[in-house]
């Protein structure tokens, strides 16, 4: 599997989430780990799946091209600057599929692109999108950590294995939407176990 190489080790993630912050009253409310036997573990590595789309562009300074990734499950779009840093790695055991095909993917990436394109001040050299020239799948690291909010009831928190940052709306719907597939095509003993 193509991928990019997580930098957060599990511990550096658990002490990401259980972190003091004003959330969680400056570490007053604790937060539940799962305790079911059988259930899930409360932090994994998970890997989502993302396009990497090249976008051929026009401007006044000549031809160029724009490189954007859309996250395979809920859209979430981002302009790539370095798209030669993936690393070949066998599949992982938190590997998730595509839920959007590459048509679905290139439409979207286009749509925000523009939409970036159209937000920028200094409209003079602004570059106009011409066509998709090429389309690659790789994989995302992401640490999700499983908590009870409250007795009974399961929650997932989402931080970037390779930046740090926590997840964002977007990020999450995705995660939760990878989660729901997975679970669904899942053998019926196997998804009462989890």
């Amino acid at each position: 599997m193509r991928c990019v190489e997580p930098c957060v080790s599990e511990a550096e993630a658990v002490r990401l989430f259980e972190r003091r912050r004003f959330g969680n009253l400056w570490g007053l409310l604790g937060q539940r780990r799962p305790t079911s036997a059988g259930g899930p573990p409360f932090i994994e590595l998970i890997w989502m799946p993302h396009y990497l789309i090249e976008f051929a562009v026009t401007s006044r300074r000549g031809p160029g091209t724009i490189t954007v990734s859309v996250e395979a499950h809920s859209g979430a779009f981002a302009v790539i600057e370095m798209a030669r840093g993936f690393v070949e790695r066998p599949d992982e055991k938190n590997t998730f599929s595509p839920k959007l095909d590459e048509e679905e993917a290139v439409v979207m990436g286009r749509k925000d692109l523009l939409q970036s394109i159209m937000r920028r001040r200094g409209q003079r050299h602004r570059p106009v999108i011409e066509k998709a020239v090429g389309v690659d799948l790789f994989h995302y690291p992401y640490w999700a950590y499983y908590y009870e909010r409250r007795r009974g009831l399961l929650d997932v928190k989402v931080v970037d294995a390779v930046t740090r940052e926590p997840g964002r709306p977007r990020t999450r719907a995705g995660v939760l939407s990878a989660l729901v597939q997975a679970g669904e095509t899942r053998p019926p003993l196997l998804a009462n176990r989890a």
